[in-house]
């Protein structure tokens, strides 16, 4: 008799896998998202049965579509979160028009991010996930386009800017851009102040914000970890400006109320939506 399969190994002799739709479009996402949780997938993809997403990822890894790690857990079991694997490289290029070779390079950068950096792009992914739906679903809303952070190095005052994604999408005909900053407080608020938000206000007051992206106005999101850290960087942030930032925690971020008045901006009291236009 047979032992039980290991979590955190491929078998040996997989059973043969026909690719679904569905199939097809988790192994994208995994690429374009660089790393998944299953729960994340069961939002992108609306599996309401756990069992059936585990077992169709478990014939995805063993077939070598997707490769497989594993986080600590505070509790329980650890998580496994899943990025491209090696079957899946020809399969994202027929897919993207994307060169195998470039492919395989962010595969191998992928596979070598140490674990305080897969944790934040799972949060990354969880606010680019509830923008995703909110839009998707919305009638007045159509979602242009996101921007990964290893696209976004922007040369600003002999600085590097690195936003931790771009979004561009469309409300009510109207073209909305904003630069997500998600904040897990590693930098003290001077060091954010200087190394992100002057960085932010020159690209917006030089004119090279537009020369890049062909318009004119954007916002900055930050979203924290705490109330604390946000009242704080608000506080900060008011002594310089009173434009472009909007604030909230990630706690409040889901696809339901992603556009609702949970927002703060500064210079102003209150919360605010961002389906407001001014």
């Amino acid at each position: 008799m047979l032992g039980r399969q290991s979590r955190y190994e491929r078998a040996l002799k997989p059973k043969p896998l026909a690719l679904q739709d569905r199939d097809t479009a988790m192994i994208k996402a995994c690429y374009k998202y660089r790393w998944l949780s299953r729960e994340q997938l069961q939002r992108l993809f609306n599996f309401h049965c756990i069992t059936r997403i585990n077992i169709r990822l478990r014939k995805l890894y063993d077939n070598k579509y997707l490769s497989r790690r594993f986080l600590p857990a505070s509790r329980g079991s650890s998580q496994a979160i899943y990025s491209l694997g090696i079957k899946g490289v020809d399969l994202v290029s027929e897919l993207t028009g994307e060169a195998p070779k470039i492919i395989k390079q962010k595969r191998k950068e992928n596979l070598e991010v140490k674990e305080i950096f897969l944790t934040h792009n799972l949060l990354v992914s969880d606010v680019r996930i509830a923008f995703w739906l909110a839009i998707k679903n919305h009638q007045d809303m159509k979602w242009l386009r996101w921007i990964d952070e290893r696209e976004l190095q922007i040369e600003c005052r002999n600085k590097i800017l690195q936003p931790d994604g771009y979004c561009q999408y469309f409300y009510q005909g109207k073209l909305f851009n904003f630069f997500l900053e998600l904040d897990r407080s590693t930098e003290s608020n001077p060091r954010f102040l200087n190394s992100k938000v002057a960085l932010y206000l020159k690209l917006a007051k030089s004119g090279l914000y537009q020369k890049i992206f062909g318009v004119k106005y954007f916002r900055v999101l930050i979203i924290t970890l705490t109330e604390e850290r946000l009242y704080n960087l608000k506080t900060n942030i008011e002594k310089i400006t009173d434009k472009i930032f909007w604030l909230t925690i990630i706690d409040k971020i889901t696809p339901v109320n992603v556009f609702d008045k949970i927002w703060y901006r500064v210079g102003k009291e209150g919360f605010y939506s961002l389906l407001e236009t001014k």
